[in-house]
């Protein structure tokens, strides 16, 4: 079985693939908390000593990263043929009708900020076009949150974000130009031209870009 949590994330994609690779897959709609389930059952199972493929139970699912599933739940990923436009053009949301045999397309996820805070906010702006994450440093905050955002920790996603800042090994000072001090932090934050930074102070200015991860 070929599990996804809802129809309109994919479209009738992946029947489409399932059925023009000729693969033995039956796909199955858990919604998102059910295929969470799914995923956890068959990992306590494995770790019960049941071997899990020969005993019937494996299982493949449709996910997408980063995200903590992967490192909660260790999987191994199934590849299929990689996305490429004539693909693309062979879809239907009719899987009977598709030629769709590929993979989705990879998408990054995007930064959005309005333009005119490049004069009115510039230390905004210059953290906002500063401030990046790989995967792995997503799913190391990710890890950190509790298991209803499906992590493995005991944080909220506020929480994570600050613990994230404190104990990082990446630079996230470099992502800073202070030019103008905060009225809330004025106190205690220097200018550009200072290298002492209030570690305490200067996480509020991280934490509303982190929430967004």
């Amino acid at each position: 079985e070929l599990y996804l949590a809802h129809p309109e994330n994919s479209q009738g994609w992946y029947e489409s693939v399932v059925s023009n690779l000729g693969l033995k897959f039956q796909v199955v709609y858990l919604g998102l908390q059910g295929l969470l389930r799914r995923v956890k059952e068959v990992n306590v199972r494995a770790a019960q000593n049941f071997t899990v493929m020969e005993d019937g139970s494996g299982v493949v699912y449709y996910w997408w990263e980063p995200h903590p599933l992967h490192t909660q739940f260790p999987s191994r990923r199934f590849v299929v043929p990689e996305f490429s436009e004539e693909c693309n053009n062979a879809y239907s949301s009719e899987p009977l009708d598709s030629g769709v045999d590929c993979d989705r397309e990879a998408r990054s996820l995007l930064k959005a900020l309005p333009s005119e805070l490049k004069q009115t906010q510039p230390d905004l702006y210059a953290l906002w076009n500063s401030f990046k994450l790989d995967n792995a440093e997503q799913m190391a905050m990710m890890m950190l949150e509790g298991p209803v955002m499906g992590g493995s920790g005991n944080l909220t996603v506020e929480q994570a974000a600050c613990e994230w800042l404190r104990t990082t090994n990446v630079n996230w000072s470099q992502w800073l130009s202070i030019t103008v001090p905060s009225a809330v932090v004025a106190d205690e934050v220097h200018l550009a031209s200072s290298s002492k930074f209030d570690f305490s102070r200067l996480e509020i200015v991280l934490l509303s870009l982190l929430l967004f991860v």
